[in-house]
């Protein structure tokens, strides 16, 4: 199996943790509302950002909102944690620390590959680019993503850490309907 250039899902499922902080609920459950569950089919508006710098990940609220199914991968595990309880009409804003999100920055996930096997194994032609994602296989059968940092003509720095590794988080969300 060879090497190929993908993007990275950055909602990609973390084992989880805890959230630090409660979940600051800044509106009245609708009469009889349904609260979310840790498998609830959930309609909501969401955002995610960097806690610390100017930065949105993904964000819902100016477009159709989403609907997903919590504890199948839909979602990271660590941000549908924050939902659960949230009952239909209530909105939290909540920030998520690094190692209750995407996990601490790990420099040994920093791999030097050289730059003859990323040629050798990756597609025939392919140009490569610092800020590339590249999905590697896996001893397991599966593919794991690493981007691109640097490159001459010997080696290739890969960074395996989730681009969102040490970053805190804040999570915006309006729950919307829970079944």
């Amino acid at each position: 199996m060879g090497m190929e250039k993908k993007p990275i899902n950055l909602l990609a499922p973390k084992p989880a943790t805890q959230p630090s902080g409660p979940a600051l609920n800044q509106g009245q459950p609708q009469s009889g509302g349904l609260r979310v569950l840790a498998d609830s089919f959930v309609t909501l508006h969401f955002r995610i950002s960097l806690a610390d710098a100017d930065g949105v990940v993904a964000d819902t609220f100016d477009e159709k909102p989403a609907t997903l199914q919590l504890g199948t991968g839909q979602f990271s595990q660590p941000l549908e944690h924050c939902l659960v309880g949230v009952a239909e009409g209530e909105s939290i804003d909540v920030v998520v620390e690094p190692d209750s999100a995407y996990g601490i920055r790990n420099p040994e996930l920093v791999q030097v590959i050289l730059r003859s096997v990323l040629d050798e194994h990756g597609e025939p032609g392919a140009e490569w680019v610092p800020g590339d994602v590249v999905e590697f296989p896996a001893p397991n059968g599966g593919t794991y993503a690493g981007v691109l940092k640097n490159i001459d003509t010997t080696r290739a720095v890969f960074d395996f850490n989730h681009p969102l590794a040490g970053q805190r988080l804040r999570l915006q969300a309006r729950v919307i309907g829970v079944l």
